[in-house]
């Protein structure tokens, strides 16, 4: 019988890093130690939540400040 793989979720980036874009081009802003999906209002996530249901995931760190 095969041994199951298992994957590790990547670990969350410093906080140099203030948003992420998802699959989907969706912007993410960090709020703490939470992520807040910047489009819709009371929609926060972990990270490991993000990157399972939202990933992959790019920085966006720097259209933040645009």
């Amino acid at each position: 019988m095969t041994e199951p793989q298992t994957w590790a979720i990547p670990e969350e980036p410093g906080p140099e890093v203030t948003a992420v874009r998802d699959r989907h081009g969706d912007l993410w802003k960090r709020e703490g130690d939470a992520w807040r999906f910047a489009r819709r209002l009371g929609a926060l996530s972990t990270w490991d939540g993000l990157l399972r249901h939202e990933g992959p995931l790019t920085d966006a760190s720097d259209e933040e400040d645009r």
